[in-house]
């Protein structure tokens, strides 16, 4: 159980270290296999907010998020790469009040610092929209 818990550790270390990718572009760890998201009303997904500071992010890690504009105001959440380089995307808005929210995802014209929920739409990897 020591050696277990070693390991443990040893991988969470790592994990909640700041994580650029190399010089290749790649990261230094795999890839998350799934990803369930919900989108909120405003385009916001996994606490990243239309406009905030963290959409630049280009890390892999996980992120501190202050002061966010609906409750609970400090959260954490991951970053945008993450997001984007995980092998599967399940993607919900659930509720008439999320239609608009769905509209607006999918229109070409709106980016995704406007709208976050495109980086995981806009992935190169599968999605399921639901």
């Amino acid at each position: 159980n020591k050696v277990f818990f070693q390991r443990w550790a040893q991988r969470r270390s790592i994990t909640l270290n700041v994580h650029a990718p190399n010089a290749a572009g790649k990261f230094p760890f795999p890839r998350v296999d799934l990803l369930v998201l919900s989108a909120g009303e405003d385009g916001h997904v996994a606490s990243l907010f239309p406009k905030s500071a963290h959409l630049n992010d280009k890390t892999w890690n996980y992120l501190e998020v202050k002061n966010a504009p609906k409750p609970p105001p400090a959260r954490w959440t991951i970053s945008p790469e993450i997001l984007r380089q995980s092998a599967t995307n399940l993607i919900f808005f659930l509720g008439p009040e999320k239609q608009q929210a769905l509209k607006l995802a999918l229109d070409p014209q709106i980016k995704a610092e406007e709208y976050p929920i495109k980086m995981a739409m806009e992935s190169q990897n599968p999605k399921q929209i639901l």
